[in-house]
């Protein structure tokens, strides 16, 4: 009787346990609402500290690491084709998310494949690829009917997820940027160029060599 005992106990204490475990991944199950973007607008800052994505709904701002940097002043930069994840918003008007910068090996000459490899591309199935995370702020645009160039060749589709058990009005600062009347954009007192145009290749406000992806 006595060892039928110790096994109900034993079952019942793993019966717990389990349902427990259960209760904790149910807890730590978060569900997302998702909504979808549309960006057009890529702009890098003339000192090199940031990068601007300007969407239909909202702006992003992230900061400028060192293998960007580098792959936007690459010599063969008209090769590079962009691709991005979901963006997820976070609270105090966070955002995350992930680029991809892809290249063809193919007619790359050993020079140029060096670079890619010198900025931290991978070469897998002949193919160069950078993946990297973003971790940023993002701004809702200001409704004064404000227009722009596109940066990119093409619009880009992002999804964006945001946890639902967050307060469905969330306070989001208006956008830093603005406009001058030739495209060029600003913050405060830093100019952002177009995706390709880096302060050498600009005389006043105007990009002499606009490469897109």
């Amino acid at each position: 009787m006595r060892s039928k005992s110790l096994l109900f106990n034993l079952l019942l204490a793993i019966v717990i346990t389990l349902q427990s475990s259960c209760a904790v991944k149910a807890l730590n199950r978060k569900t997302y609402s998702i909504t979808h973007e549309q960006i057009s607008g890529f702009y890098i800052a003339s000192d090199g500290s940031s990068v601007a994505i300007t969407g239909k709904e909202y702006h992003y701002l992230f900061p400028l690491d060192t293998h960007l940097k580098q792959a936007l002043t690459w010599s063969e930069r008209s090769r590079i084709q962009a691709s991005f994840t979901a963006f997820n918003l976070l609270p105090d008007a966070k955002v995350e998310g992930w680029y991809t910068l892809k290249v063809s090996a193919a007619s790359l000459d050993e020079e140029a494949k060096a670079q890619l490899l010198g900025m931290g591309f991978r070469l897998d199935d002949g193919v160069f690829t950078l993946y990297k995370h973003l971790a940023g702020s993002y701004y809702q645009p200001k409704s004064d009917g404000e227009s722009h160039a596109a940066a990119f060749s093409k619009q880009y589709d992002v999804t964006l997820k945001k946890d639902a058990s967050l307060p469905a009005v969330v306070k989001i600062p208006l956008t830093p940027f603005a406009y001058a009347a030739d495209g060029v954009m600003v913050a405060g007192a830093i100019v952002f160029f177009t995706l390709y145009c880096t302060a050498e290749e600009v005389v006043g406000n105007n990009c002499l060599k606009l490469l897109r992806f």
